[in-house]
């Protein structure tokens, strides 16, 4: 049986975001900030505070396996 997501290709690479034991997971994350001394302030829409206020804006990706971590101590 097939995996239930499809698989979705990178426009530049062409490589699987998808793979067989995890994916690649992109995600962008807002922080305000006051001041105009912060590489890449700008007046942006802030998903922290839910409107356009000064804030910085970065991007992150990371690969997610599909395997569960339990330590030992959680149970």
């Amino acid at each position: 049986m097939g995996s239930p997501f499809s698989c979705r290709l990178d426009s530049n690479t062409g490589w699987p975001l998808i793979g067989k034991n995890g994916a690649i997971v992109i995600d962008e994350c807002s922080n305000p900030k006051s001041g105009e001394h912060s590489v890449g302030f700008k007046r942006q829409y802030c998903g922290n505070l839910g409107k356009v206020e000064n804030c910085q804006v970065g991007v992150y990706n990371r690969y997610v396996i599909t395997q569960f971590f339990k330590p030992d101590s959680y149970f």
